[in-house]
């Protein structure tokens, strides 16, 4: 039987960040929790999503002991745990990008990203987005509790909401399993924007000769057909170029 874990983290910033907490559970129940010291001053507009000021994160555990940890979890996760595994998160990309500061060769396999399958399977625009909150919302219409939990943005409740959402979204695949769903998840799907990087945000423009230089550079990473597989396609589909 397949196993999973729902990672999900807390930055001092959007732009580069640097993890300052990181939580996880498993499909086995574990959970495990854990802040970091960032090198650089936490933003107040960081704070004011997860409630974490510059000083208090000041005082977490420095970089290194929490990285250690981290990866001792990990390492023991993927040990015990039947395979696959899949590495399950809301914007995974997010978090994976992030925690390359903490675990510079966290490169997970097999990874379900809650947000992109609600793109793929919920009807996004009576939504209205397709952020944690709003779909766990679409799917229990239980706006109480999320206020409860959402006294602050904490990455111990996201994992929490995240597996709710995967238990629906579990429904809904082909045929009712994980293995399934991940199967469909990675099905590609044309974007409108662009994800990530300078031009985030933007139209995809393939009419743009610095869009198409920074596509031509894209391609050779090697992380991105495992982070932004639907940019790829994309940028197959409407630049022409391909790797």
């Amino acid at each position: 039987m397949s196993s999973y874990y729902i990672i999900d983290t807390e930055t001092h910033d959007k732009n580069e960040p640097e993890v300052i907490q990181v939580s996880l559970i498993t499909s086995q129940g574990e959970s495990y929790n854990a802040f970091a010291r960032p090198k650089s001053k936490v933003k107040p507009a960081a704070t004011v999503v997860h409630g974490i000021p510059n000083n208090e994160a000041q005082d977490f555990p420095q970089k290194e002991e929490t990285s250690a940890e981290l990866q001792k979890v990990l390492t023991k996760l993927y040990e015990t745990h039947e395979r696959p595994i899949y590495c399950i998160g809301h914007n995974i990309s997010f978090d994976i990008n992030a925690l390359d500061n903490l675990l510079p060769r966290f490169a997970p396999k097999n990874t379900i990203c809650t947000m992109s399958c609600a793109t793929r399977m919920l009807p996004i625009n009576e939504i209205g987005g397709a952020s944690l909150d709003a779909v766990h919302y679409y799917f229990y219409e239980n706006i109480v509790r999320l206020k409860e939990l959402r006294i602050k943005h904490d990455a111990l409740v996201d994992v929490k909401l995240t597996e709710e959402l995967l238990v629906k979204f579990i429904e809904l695949a082909p045929d009712g399993t994980i293995d399934s769903l991940y199967e469909f998840s990675k099905i590609p799907i044309e974007l409108q924007e662009w994800p990530m990087g300078k031009y985030k945000g933007q139209k995809l423009d393939p009419f743009d000769s610095n869009q198409n230089s920074y596509c031509h550079w894209l391609i050779k990473q090697d992380w991105a057909e495992e982070k932004y597989s639907d940019l790829l396609y994309t940028i197959e589909l409407r630049f022409g170029i391909k790797k």
